[in-house]
């Protein structure tokens, strides 16, 4: 299967679980913050999947992993990063500041389209790839395997924009109109076999 995080591969291989939750926070000329905020079993983290010092996720997750990207990456970098462990999980909370689209794309893998911006008719368009299709059609057991042990664990996307949004096609919409939030469980963002582009619209 084919998943923009492969972060659920490493969850089937060992039956752990994972909260993921990113907060971006962009400008019209596509610069800007994210926030990038996880929480996982303490006994994931201390198998190795997730350590100090280098993860096997391909989006950072160990202060290093932060460090080495923003080292290695033009117009990133590392603002804060904090970790700490309570009741048995593991909560990792770091932000970056980016100067450019490819900056920001080089935190998922290196992908170059994750997120694109473009302007038309006085519109700032957004658009993030939040699910990719897959290679292969999930066999029953292993989707009846990840709706289990994934249960009760979620992503979450948020993006802030410069201006009041005036349209977007799925998430919550903020009071302000700056942010619009969307939740998906795990198990349904891995059992998923949609193509899934969040779009966003403001004035520019």
């Amino acid at each position: 299967m084919k998943r923009l995080l492969v972060v659920t591969a490493a969850l089937f291989a060992l039956a752990g679980c994972l909260d993921l939750e990113t907060r971006i926070r962009i400008e019209n000329d596509g610069s800007g913050r994210i926030r990038m905020l996880y929480e996982a079993d303490a006994d994931l983290v201390g198998y190795g999947m997730f350590d100090h010092d280098d993860s096997q996720l391909p989006v950072p997750f160990g202060e290093r992993d932060f460090e080495r990207l923003a080292r290695e990456t033009e117009g990133l970098a590392l603002r804060s990063y904090e970790r700490r462990e309570r009741n048995g999980r593991v909560t990792v909370d770091a932000e970056l500041s980016f100067a450019t689209l490819e900056a920001l794309n080089a935190v998922y893998a290196g992908r170059r389209d994750y997120v694109a911006l473009s302007e038309s008719n006085g519109r700032m368009q957004y658009t993030q790839v939040i699910l990719e299709s897959t290679v292969e059609e999930l066999e029953e057991e292993t989707r009846a395997f990840a709706e289990e042990f994934l249960a009760g664990y979620d992503l979450v996307f948020e993006v802030r924009a410069p201006s009041r949004i005036v349209d977007h096609n799925f998430g919550e919409l903020s009071a302000d109109a700056r942010r619009v939030r969307y939740q998906s469980s795990m198990a349904e963002y891995v059992t998923s076999d949609e193509v899934v582009r969040w779009q966003l619209e403001w004035e520019r």
